[in-house]
């Protein structure tokens, strides 16, 4: 989940889905309409129903992580390969360090009421009280995004969009290795950008339905997300009109 503090007064002139059980998430079957609108709903709005009306993405071609917190190998292995598919499609990569406090992203493993003690130190500042409520009350597990500031400046000097800074993804030690593969996946996807879930998608963004890998689809979310055309503070419509091209480009290639 992210948010941005005194950013977001209004959401943009668009209506979201409450259900998305019409739309195939099979990416051979998506329309260019589709995966935009799917794009839009899941980059362009957070969580807590906060909208952004402009591109947040990692910038750095090289990021940083660390794991924090008791764990064995699997959750060890689990981390590591994920983030290096992930190095894969964003065009990222991903250098392991042992200190969670200057790591870009940081995966932290323990009890259910460690992890909700060391959220609350990142987000308890923050006036969305719905955000904690939800933590406490039904989250499996759960990411934490911080943003630099907005700053809205007169004169000469250039606005400049919040960008990410860190990311931290809290993730319970004690659940079934299924489960921990899914939070895995679900929550460093969250760290990277992905802003929100959408229901009832078979997808790792689904509250609803639990999986355990990217499904193509997924995959084609993030690969447009970090392609080069997009930058950190590209205005949404530009963003979405580029994406459409991006996709278009996409289908057409896998269709040769």
């Amino acid at each position: 989940m992210a948010w941005l503090d005194g950013y977001l007064d209004k959401p943009p002139e668009r209506s979201l889905r409450s259900d998305y059980q019409d739309i195939s998430w099979a990416y051979s079957d998506l329309s260019p309409d589709e995966f935009v609108e799917l794009f839009d709903g899941l980059i362009f709005t957070t969580e807590s129903g906060r909208y952004l009306p402009s591109l947040v993405r990692w910038e750095q071609r090289e990021l940083t992580f660390a794991v924090a917190g008791q764990t064995n190998q699997d959750q060890l292995f689990g981390v590591r390969r994920f983030l290096e598919a992930l190095s894969v499609l964003m065009n990222r990569s991903f250098a392991e360090i042992d200190s969670a406090t200057e790591a870009d992203i940081t995966v932290q493993f323990g009890s259910r009421r460690r992890l909700l003690e060391k959220s609350g130190q990142l987000l308890w500042s923050d006036p969305d009280e719905d955000i904690k409520g939800r933590l406490r009350r039904r989250a499996l597990c759960w990411a934490v995004v911080h943003f630099s500031s907005h700053e809205t400046v007169t004169g000469n000097v250039s606005t400049r969009p919040p960008q990410i800074v860190s990311a931290w993804a809290f993730i319970p030690a004690a659940l079934p290795p299924t489960l921990t593969r899914a939070c895995i996946v679900e929550e460093l996807s969250h760290a990277v950008g992905v802003q929100n879930d959408l229901p009832w998608l078979h997808s790792v963004f689904s509250d609803e339905i639990h999986i355990s890998m990217l499904t193509e689809t997924d995959r084609a979310i993030i690969r447009a997300l970090y392609d080069d055309r997009l930058h950190t503070g590209m205005a949404r419509a530009r963003v979405l009109k580029a994406v459409r091209d991006w996709f278009e480009e996409d289908r057409a290639r896998t269709l040769q």
